[in-house]
């Protein structure tokens, strides 16, 4: 999955001599901050995706107490 996309203006990767893109400065410059963005997008981390807050009701009114009721009702 795509963590980040950062958007760079032309020319501003480096390169070989034969034109191929350095990827290993590029990583370092990336991990480093160095890379002159224009745009940057980021996945949000778990931590700041928060679950819904929702109650669930216990079904047809079934309760820990019933079933503890229930339980010791049967053992004795």
């Amino acid at each position: 999955a795509v963590h980040v996309v950062l958007l760079l203006r032309p020319g501003v990767l480096p390169k070989t001599s034969s034109g191929k893109v350095q990827r290993r400065i590029c990583l370092a410059q990336f991990l480093a901050g160095e890379l002159d963005n224009v745009g940057k997008w980021e996945r949000p981390k778990l931590e700041e995706m928060a679950p819904p807050a929702i109650t669930i009701p216990p079904p047809f009114g079934v309760t820990k107490d019933s079933i503890r009721d229930r339980s010791v009702g049967k053992a004795t």
